[in-house]
């Protein structure tokens, strides 16, 4: 060491010995280490759970375990407690009022009955006597169904059993990627083990009713593709398979990510000087084959619709009603309207599947309910049904606004057809639960109540398809 003479500091030429190799190491694994447990803990802030899925014994397919809570981040945000049978945010027991009306069976100790028009009680602003038993609902559907966007309060099943004050009880057994096939599979033992009176199919494409030709799917096994995303969820924390997802694929998470290493301006598709779409911001129809877009107006009888079309149909259907004997009622709810590259688009009545649907159905005793156009008025109000604020409007899931009108929607269809059975004039009012939270729309004291009178004799029954 060379230092100046009669001072004790280091001469300028002198070199530090640079710092050892591994003590550099070590604090880049504690800043390594530190780091993905600051991740790992804030994740469920931003993070979407991946959870095992189970086959449930009941069901016979797969199902998120009750008993679990599932979060969802990136389209709304909530956290969905699973409730038995895999029912998403339906977390209480399974009994319902006890009555004595007809022959019931016992589920969990609990009275349930079959559907008697003359004795169920649909007053709604009042309560449900103790003698009564709820109507008892099986919601099918894919994820526009299972509302993990929303919470638990705010899901189609929780709004329809608050509006109906008791006097309805809706089973929801939607699941993801789900469709007719899937639902068939289920429905039978769904049935017995719950007393179904009345199915319900939600579906925003038509065409997931089409895939019932294909049911009874086989049981499930450890080849499905569900078995292998189970796996990989029970052995990774959710904050890594995301991490991996976006990397290896786009932002749908199902495209896989591919990398160009060339010059080049990336190409684009030309625009179709035929589209609908005219100019941006203007709402246009993109299903526009047919006349009649109003709601009620005779559909158009003749060689319009592909005799192919009605054929596919009538298998379809034939299946449903083959699956049970119990009335089935399909609500059409599309995502409608949709904004496409800043156009809005609306679907409307002059599709030729809802159209071959309506003229079909009658004959399998299927009733066929559609929320087209009242989806397309309410977002022409401000209140659109599908969107988030950390999303987009009118592209996505249901959103609280969505699930508000389809909820008074099967009230008000299940309130004219006991009106209709009754053969008396009647006036029922749906209850508002609204606790100040409500979206734009819901806190004007008309859109508060939905209101049914009508007079009509009693030939009909209660519900279609007895």
């Amino acid at each position: 060491m060379k230092c100046n003479e009669g001072e004790g500091e280091l001469s300028p030429t002198h070199h530090v010995t640079a710092a050892p190799f591994s003590r550099l190491l070590f604090r880049w694994c504690c800043g390594l280490s530190f780091g993905t447990l600051l991740i790992a803990g804030s994740s469920p802030w931003f993070v979407r759970s991946y959870s095992p899925l189970v086959v449930d014994p009941i069901r016979r397919t797969w199902v998120l375990p009750s008993g679990n809570h599932y979060r969802w981040r990136s389209e709304g945000y909530a956290t969905t407690h699973v409730g038995p049978l895999g029912m998403p945010g339906r977390v209480r027991e399974l009994g319902v009022v006890a009555g004595k009306i007809g022959n019931g069976e016992s589920i969990n100790g609990n009275h349930t009955t079959g559907l008697n028009a003359d004795t169920l009680h649909w007053a709604l602003p009042d309560t449900v006597p103790p003698n009564a038993a709820p109507l008892r609902v099986a919601l099918w559907g894919d994820s526009q169904v299972e509302g993990v966007c929303l919470a638990d309060e705010q899901k189609l099943f929780a709004i329809a059993e608050r509006l109906s004050a008791g006097a309805v009880e809706v089973f929801p057994l939607a699941r993801s990627g789900q469709d007719a096939a899937d639902w068939l599979t289920q429905l039978p033992m769904v049935e017995d083990h719950l007393s179904i009176d009345l199915h319900l199919f939600l579906v925003a494409d038509l065409e997931d009713l089409l895939a019932a030709n294909r049911a009874p799917l086989p049981p499930p096994s450890p080849q499905d593709v569900s078995a292998g995303n189970a796996a990989i969820a029970a052995r990774y924390p959710a904050f890594v398979i995301q991490a991996a997802r976006n990397l290896l694929t786009v932002h749908n998470g199902a495209t896989r990510r591919t990398l160009r290493f060339r010059p080049g301006p990336i190409p684009v598709t030309a625009v179709d000087p035929q589209s609908p779409v005219k100019r941006q911001g203007e709402w246009v129809s993109i299903q526009s084959t047919l006349s009649g877009e109003e709601e009620g107006k005779a559909l158009p009888e003749g060689s319009l619709i592909d005799n192919d079309l009605i054929s596919l149909w009538n298998e379809a259907l034939s299946v449903i009603r083959r699956t049970t004997s119990k009335p089935v009622w399909v609500l059409d709810a599309p995502v409608t309207p949709e904004i496409v590259g800043g156009d809005v688009r609306l679907k409307t009545f002059a599709d030729n599947h809802y159209v071959a649907l309506q003229r079909v159905a009658p004959k399998h005793r299927i009733e066929v309910i559609s929320v087209r156009k009242l989806f397309n008025d309410a977002a022409a109000q401000g209140r659109w049904p599908h969107g988030f604020q950390n999303g987009q409007i009118g592209v996505g899931h249901l959103n609280q606004n969505g699930n508000q009108l389809l909820a008074e929607t099967l009230l008000r269809e299940i309130n004219v057809r006991k009106i209709l059975a009754q053969g008396k004039t009647s006036e029922a009012h749906f209850h508002n639960d609204s606790d100040g939270s409500e979206l734009a729309g819901f806190n004007d004291p008309q859109a508060n109540h939905a209101t049914v009178g009508i007079t009509s004799p009693v030939d009909q029954s209660f519900l279609a398809g007895d």
